[in-house]
């Protein structure tokens, strides 16, 4: 996660088509509370093959 203009900014690619490949990517979740902020990757694939 990098901070740009005092905002929090995620970019975790294509959830689609990740380097011109055909798998599954990324998707981000950012979390944002009054007192703090986070910011999970999650890998599509691992969740497919659970």
């Amino acid at each position: 996660m990098k901070t740009q203009q005092n905002m929090p900014r995620v970019n975790p690619g294509s959830p689609t088509l990740p380097r011109q490949t055909k798998r599954l990517g990324q998707v981000g979740i950012l979390e944002l509370t009054p007192s703090s902020t986070s910011a999970h990757i999650i890998e599509l694939a691992t969740l497919r093959d659970s």
